[in-house]
């Protein structure tokens, strides 16, 4: 049953079922896009949102993590209208430029700082065992000690290839420029979520509007909630809890005063509290 639910996962994903198809040859001229999000910010939940709209799919390419130009513009040059390549990618004027003269419609999926580096523990010491900073996050004693190493990074003394890791504060300041590019609509994991995953339905439809605008799509209301209706989704192999304040759960009053505290500026800058 597992592998039947992957495949129709992948099927709705890249745009291979019947109504996928068929919604393409009926629609107009569609957007290319990239769905780029800050990593453990929801990319699943910005994903789902794209490829529930029938005439987009993902494209088949590898999630683009270079934001060199020289590299990433061959990659956008693959991406056929009604497809988004999905990426982690820092702002850089260059990759600004690049957007505007491929005619790429920008997406960036955003999310309370303090969840990312919550998340990010749990994706590293539980899920991706071979990331390179598994085995380290696994030799912590707790949790609390897991959210701190990805606060605060880890020096390259400690870990086995050498190659010291960045704090979240500086993985943050990459992207938060973004937001003042004018090629980019912000999205809030908050806002996106929906009632099922703690946020609110009038927000969440009206995100999905903003989206639809933004792209260009001449999306109906009913087809937006039945987008909404079927938006939350425990299928990703990265699911944890997909709540909204889920991260809290746990933590001592302590840690979150220290998270509140160190990630002070990313959080005023993103409008969280």
């Amino acid at each position: 049953m597992k592998i039947l639910a992957q495949t129709k996962l992948h099927l709705q994903q890249y745009g291979l079922t019947l109504n996928s198809l068929y919604a393409r040859q009926r629609s107009g001229r569609l957007p290319r896009i990239l769905a780029n999000s800050i990593p453990k910010a929801g990319t699943n939940l910005l994903m789902r949102a794209l490829y529930l709209n029938p005439p987009l799919r993902r494209a088949w390419l590898r999630t683009q993590v270079d934001n060199e130009v020289t590299r990433l513009g061959p990659v956008l040059a693959h991406l056929r209208p009604g497809q988004f390549l999905v990426g982690h990618i820092k702002f850089s004027q260059a990759c600004t430029q690049l957007l505007q003269q491929a005619a790429v419609k920008h997406l960036l999926m955003v999310r309370d700082p303090r969840a990312i580096a919550v998340s990010n523990a749990h994706y590293i010491s539980a899920i991706d065992r071979q990331h390179r900073l598994h085995a380290y996050f696994a030799s912590l004693p707790d949790q609390e000690a897991r959210i701190k190493a990805s606060l605060f990074g880890i020096e390259g003394a400690l870990l086995a290839d050498g190659k010291a890791s960045l704090s979240l504060l500086k993985h943050l300041e990459g992207y938060l420029s973004w937001q003042h590019s004018g090629v980019c609509l912000i999205v809030r994991f908050e806002d996106l979520i929906g009632c099922q995953g703690g946020g609110s339905e009038e927000r969440q439809f009206q995100t999905l509007t903003d989206i639809a605008q933004f792209l260009g799509l001449d999306n109906q209301e009913a087809s937006l909630k039945n987008i909404a209706g079927q938006l939350f989704s425990r299928e990703s192999r990265t699911f944890r809890k997909g709540l909204v304040d889920g991260w809290q759960e746990g933590l001592s009053e302590e840690l979150l005063a220290l998270m509140t505290d160190v990630l002070h500026e990313p959080l005023l800058a993103l409008g969280y509290r």
